[in-house]
């Protein structure tokens, strides 16, 4: 059995005299009957998105059990059914409603965090690039507490978010560092335990911030991972458009696998026919979907069960093997609250910047919410708005 987001997630490989199971993928390859072999798609998906679809991994015949999932195994035959599936149900409120649970809820994410620390006395450290999401989390935890806080980004003294995030710390007074990215860190044990953790499913970028724990006064890694998709970040104004599994497969496609050159650069590399196969693994992920649902509930659900499980909770589990991290915006409250929402409100995160800009960056940390920090959206995002 599986949690409901697979935040721990367990491997399988079915063999002609039963399964084996474990939830540390490698030790299920020497159960391989021949060597092993990588999974053509899984490897495109990877190259693509950076993460695999559904329950395969990059080792043909290992799959991951899924989500919210029973999985059985008897003489007879297997069988697996789920128990549980993402849902947003919203409902028409009053923008001073809505804004007033928001920020409650945002401010009840900080004090929970804070009281979690300080029962175990461990001392929280930011990853702060200076965008909305770390921003957002540095005001609530400067704003409720005063006692040191951290805050650390890593990469060029010169990078434009390093810069921002540095100036946000000023502002905060929050204990800031810079930690360069060094050469060597593809060849090191750090990098080498922490994909053994993420198993073959995603690649590793989010946990590095687990490394600069060591030495440091701070304890616990804070990131401020999945704000942007809880409020709302992954739902543009174009996903209203998306009316069947078709259109999702193509919202997806356009959305999470294209970036500028990819797309040739793959045809070069995997040939023409293994691209258009990559292609048919995002449709067949979006057939599943209940299609009588709400329609932005069901890019949801398909973020929750793809993108969110494998690129953001699989990554972090190499905090947890690492280090200490608390993961602040995947809490019940918050998650309960932008479930409700009415899509006015949530496309495009309407309400958690309005909500941020007038509640948040106030008092002492009003002088973070001036600081301008240049975006970065996807060339795809960029055509469809200047062509509508």
């Amino acid at each position: 059995v599986t949690d409901r987001f697979e935040t721990t997630p367990l491997y399988w490989l079915r063999e002609n005299e039963g399964i084996a199971a474990s939830d540390d993928p490698f030790l299920l390859v020497p159960a391989l009957r021949s060597s092993p072999e990588i999974d053509v798609a899984a490897s495109l998906d990877m190259l693509r998105c950076g993460y695999v679809l559904g329950t395969r991994t990059l080792i043909s015949g290992v799959e991951t059990v899924g989500p919210a999932t029973v999985a059985e195994h008897r003489a007879t035959g297997e069988s697996r059914r789920r128990y549980w599936t993402y849902g947003y149900r919203p409902r028409e409120m009053p923008d001073g409603e809505a804004t007033d649970r928001l920020e409650a809820a945002l401010r009840n994410v900080a004090q929970r965090l804070l009281g979690r620390l300080e029962r175990r006395g461990l001392r929280p450290a930011l990853t702060l690039s200076g965008g909305l999401d770390s921003r957002v989390l540095a005001a609530l935890l400067r704003s409720a507490t005063d006692r040191p806080v951290g805050a650390l980004t890593y990469g060029s003294a010169e990078h434009p978010d390093v810069l921002v995030a540095e100036e946000v710390a000023r502002k905060l007074d929050l204990d800031f560092s810079v930690q360069p990215i060094q050469s060597d860190y593809a060849r090191d044990e750090f990098l080498a335990r922490s994909i053994r953790e993420v198993g073959f499913t995603t690649r590793f970028t989010c946990g590095v911030g687990a490394r600069h724990l060591d030495g440091s006064d701070f304890d616990v890694v804070v990131p401020g991972h999945t704000g942007d998709f809880v409020s709302g970040g992954h739902l543009p104004v174009y996903a209203g458009m998306v009316r069947s599994a078709a259109d999702l497969a193509a919202f997806v496609e356009f959305r999470h696998f294209r970036y500028q050159g990819s797309e040739a650069a793959l045809r070069r590399i995997a040939g023409r026919d293994l691209v258009r196969r990559s292609k048919e693994t995002v449709r067949r992920s979006t057939e599943e979907l209940d299609w009588n649902a709400d329609t932005l509930g069901t890019i949801d659900r398909w973020n929750v069960e793809h993108r969110q499980r494998r690129l953001i909770l699989m990554e972090l589990r190499a905090y947890e093997a690492l280090g200490q991290w608390a993961l602040p915006f995947y809490d019940h409250e918050l998650i309960d609250a932008f479930a409700v929402l009415p899509h006015r409100l949530r496309i495009g995160q309407r309400l958690y910047i309005e909500t941020s800009k007038t509640r948040l960056f106030t008092g002492r940390a009003a002088a973070a919410g001036t600081i301008r920090r240049v975006g970065k959206p996807m060339r795809a995002d960029t055509r469809l708005v200047r062509r509508s």
